[in-house]
């Protein structure tokens, strides 16, 4: 039976600075050289999660944007985008307009990612903007209206603020069509939370079907430590969540494994193929 292993990145897979200890980056070199069908499932772009797994030869697809894009490291290509409709878009762009609420908008053309936004004018957005470019050399895009991105190949949005800015514009937005939702908090300490919009054929859970075909493997395990790993485990026949994920992810797996901080899913997975 061909087993594909799946770990989210932040928070299970990453130490609490965000990259991969050196103790993790040894096991995931020897497992994969050992025959272990490796993969990450991450909120992340390919721009911030190349240079985290860089030192680690991975070759299977990753999912990205939970699941919104899924991509080929080797051919550097997307093999799979689920894309928003361009009505849904302009109609996602007046909810967030009415709500006083704008955020980065994410398309891809011809295997290009482009990430736009309207403002920066919240200090949390300018936050999360200016770390992306320091950090990994992002590139964002300024356009007046997400609603002129209509006719594009929009893939993706994410607003990043308290819960209390974030949950009225969340409401309304479930009440459109043909769209899948992320809302969770940000496990890095700042009380802030996450709100992701793609299209209803994104999700981890979906990526994780298409690559289980795509691959021809029989089943999964997975590993993760927040709610957008959920639906990954509702699809594996095993799901484990680290020490330090939150409760509702705890309850929701197949059992318990070592805190990120302590190489859990390596520890586990040299266990296994020990």
């Amino acid at each position: 039976m061909s087993t594909l292993y799946i770990s989210d990145l932040d928070g299970t897979l990453l130490q609490p600075d965000e990259k991969l200890s050196a103790q993790t980056e040894s096991d995931l070199r020897g497992l994969i050289a050992g025959g272990c069908n490796f993969t990450v499932a991450t909120a992340r772009t390919i721009s911030t999660v190349a240079p985290i797994l860089a030192s680690v030869p991975l070759s299977l697809p990753f999912v990205l944007l939970n699941g919104a894009l899924i991509y080929d490291p080797v051919n550097r290509v997307y093999v799979r985008k689920a894309v928003i409709d361009g009505d849904t878009v302009a109609a996602v762009s007046d909810i967030m307009h009415s709500h006083g609420i704008t955020g980065f908008c994410y398309t891809v053309e011809n295997d290009i990612m482009l990430i736009y936004y309207e403002n920066l004018d919240s200090p949390h957005h300018r936050a999360f903007h200016d770390r992306r470019v320091r950090d990994y050399g992002k590139k964002y895009i300024k356009i007046s209206s997400f609603s002129l991105l209509s006719n594009s190949s929009v893939v993706h949005f994410m607003m990043y603020d308290s819960h209390k800015k974030l949950f009225g514009v969340y409401n309304e937005l479930r009440k459109l069509s043909g769209l899948h939702f992320e809302y969770y908090r940000d496990i890095y300490g700042s009380g802030l939370f996450f709100l992701e919009v793609c299209s209803d054929g994104a999700g981890k859970k979906n990526a994780l079907l298409f690559l289980l075909s795509y691959l021809g493997c029989d089943r999964a395990v997975s590993f993760g430590d927040n709610m957008n790993d959920i639906g990954m485990f509702s699809v594996s026949a095993e799901s484990y969540a680290v020490a330090n994920a939150a409760a509702k992810i705890k309850a929701a797996a197949s059992g318990v494994i070592g805190a990120n901080t302590e190489n859990g899913v390596t520890a586990f997975l040299k266990e296994r193929f020990g």
